[in-house]
């Protein structure tokens, strides 16, 4: 079974929006989303269907897993599985491995 320790749910969006006060950028992933107005009008899935075609937008997903499971050190010490559909197209393909290999 699944240890609960390192379970982490949350929805794959994330959006990048400008704050007028703090004149910044920020970006929200996952359910922090939903703390703002802005960030919500602005939330996107790096996914198209079920394949990946926002891989700047899929990097934020992962970094922040990683920092919902307490990673916080340059390298992974545990496998990590990621699938992908069938007949995903050769260009997603060829972007999203070197982008997981940097990412992890």
């Amino acid at each position: 079974m699944f240890n609960l320790l390192y379970l982490v749910v949350f929805d794959n969006i994330v959006s990048k929006y400008r704050d007028r006060k703090l004149n910044a950028s920020v970006i929200a992933v996952g359910n922090d989303v939903y703390a703002d107005q802005t960030a919500r009008a602005n939330a996107k899935s790096p996914f198209d269907g079920n394949v990946v075609c926002d891989f700047e937008r899929m990097e934020y997903v992962f970094d922040y897993a990683f920092v919902k499971l307490g990673i916080d050190t340059n390298k992974l010490h545990h496998p990590i599985l990621v699938t992908e559909p069938v007949c995903v197209p050769q260009y997603n393909r060829k972007y999203e491995g070197p982008m997981v290999n940097k990412t992890l």
